[in-house]
């Protein structure tokens, strides 16, 4: 077995090992889920193709959990990939200066 994530957002896979014996490499990528990489690039080609991204657009499309979401959101505006619009449910974020795609 192998744990992925953290705290409450903690899921378990069978390791790669497992996968690669029975010859189903692919498999366990899909199992073990997207890395925080392609999270960040998801978000920011979603906010490139329609202009903006809200916080349960994240959710919905990197299947995170809400907390998860706003995190990831945020490190991204922080970091000037995206900018922050809006308070609390009116909130959406729009393509940063900073954003390569």
């Amino acid at each position: 077995m192998q744990a992925h994530g953290q705290t409450r957002g903690r899921n378990y896979t069978l390791s790669a090992k497992v996968y690669h014996a029975e010859g189903r490499r692919a498999a366990y990528t899909r199992q073990a889920g997207f890395s925080h990489l392609q999270h960040e690039q998801m978000i920011l080609s979603y906010a490139q193709q329609h202009g903006r991204i809200k916080r349960n657009e994240a959710i919905e499309l990197c299947r995170l959990t809400g907390d998860q979401a706003s995190k990831l959101l945020s490190r991204l505006a922080n970091e000037g990939k995206l900018t922050k619009s809006g308070e609390r449910r009116g909130s959406y974020y729009t393509l940063g200066s900073n954003a390569k795609i």
